[in-house]
């Protein structure tokens, strides 16, 4: 009997050594890679430019460091309803001209900054800062380098499931090539700008890597085609 029940004591206390072994192996792994996949990866933002700071001062404005602040409580739909415009004025109207516009816009007027809804990044000389347009009804994607191209864009998005450029590279002896969005300096941004941030973190601080500028088209002006230059006709014998 003694025998038998130091044989069953045996057993229980292996089976104990068993369950705390499982259970450290399960804890490990999460304490391991939590940390890691929150700064691994890179994150987004979305909304409008709140303030724009210089923070330093330099001789090179683009070795001197910029900081953005952005509202992300303002959602696109909301801010394109008084800012989207036909392709041709998107084309004609200039970044200082279209931010006093979204500053004064009824979206942003609307949606007091708050701390939690604030995003705060940093920019540097690797930084890219672009101009693009994208349709109204284009809540997600990356929209274009033109304001015709916005609509295309919107287009591919919804067929992909993803963001895609609407303008495809020339093909072979063809002297037409893909436009390319207008690059800008960070003394173009300013508050009232709608702009997708994405940034990492690095020592601490969010810093941008890329952000575009999006510029909203008008849905319902939209172009069945890019305009086609007008071309002289003459009749035979004239």
């Amino acid at each position: 009997m003694l025998k038998h029940a130091s044989l069953h004591a045996g057993r229980a206390a292996l089976a104990a050594v068993v369950l705390v072994s499982f259970a450290g192996a399960g804890e490990d792994p999460k304490q391991a890679t939590a940390p890691a996949s929150k700064t691994a990866g890179r994150e987004k933002a979305s909304g409008v430019i709140l303030r724009v700071e210089r923070l330093a001062e330099g001789d090179e404005a683009l070795k001197t460091p910029w900081r953005l602040t952005i509202n992300t409580d303002v959602v696109w739909r909301d801010f394109v309803r008084d800012q989207a415009v036909e392709p041709k004025k998107a084309a004609g109207t200039g970044i200082a001209k279209a931010a006093a516009k979204g500053k004064d816009s009824v979206a942003t007027k609307g949606h007091p900054a708050t701390d939690p809804l604030l995003v705060i990044v940093d920019l540097d000389p690797k930084t890219e800062i672009s101009l693009r347009y994208r349709s109204s009804t284009d809540a997600s994607g990356e929209g274009s380098p033109t304001p015709s191209g916005a609509f295309r864009a919107e287009k591919a998005n919804e067929e992909t499931g993803k963001a895609k450029a609407p303008e495809q590279a020339a093909g072979p002896g063809s002297r037409r090539q893909a436009p390319k969005a207008r690059t800008l300096e960070p003394m173009e941004l300013k508050s009232g700008l709608w702009v997708d941030v994405d940034f990492q973190q690095v020592d601490g601080k969010n810093q941008a890597r890329r952000i575009p500028v999006l510029r909203p088209v008008r849905a319902d002006a939209a172009p069945d085609k890019d305009p086609v230059p007008a071309t002289k006709t003459t009749s035979p014998g004239t």
